[in-house]
């Protein structure tokens, strides 16, 4: 389909430099030499920290330290539950979203989406906006 139907000549691909199932490198491979624009084709691909969630990510406000202690104690028992078990990969996800190195993740996190939100208002701000070629 994207050879014979794919018409927007311009375009930004994003990869995350911790993506563990990031595709972009196909991707651009498929666009530059197999889409019906690769020869008019405007791609930009950047590489930013984070991964493949980060655009769904939320900047959240500091929780009260009552809250903060029964969201650790919740990840403490989680992860004990779950250790050696195949759901251990995902308490430790859990425990380091919300467990209680939190703050210093959402700093860096924070950063990410502003970079994140950066990159893609500036792209799209360098054009009046993408070109659709009609066959």
């Amino acid at each position: 389909m994207i050879k014979s139907y794919y018409g927007i000549s311009r375009n930004l691909l994003i990869k995350f430099k911790e993506d563990t199932i990031d595709e972009t490198p196909t991707l651009a491979q498929l666009l530059s030499s197999e889409s019906a624009i690769s020869s008019m084709l405007d791609m930009s691909i950047r590489i930013l920290p984070g991964d493949h969630g980060l655009p769904l990510r939320q900047a959240l406000p500091d929780i009260p330290p009552a809250m903060a202690d029964a969201v650790n104690r919740g990840n403490e028992l989680l992860t004990n539950l779950t250790a050696g078990t195949p759901w251990e990969s995902v308490a430790k996800e859990v425990s380091n979203t919300m467990g209680i190195d939190s703050r210093v993740l959402g700093a860096d996190t924070s950063k990410d989406i502003d970079l994140l939100v950066d990159i893609v208002t500036s792209w799209m701000a360098s054009n009046s906006g993408p070109k659709l070629l009609r066959p």
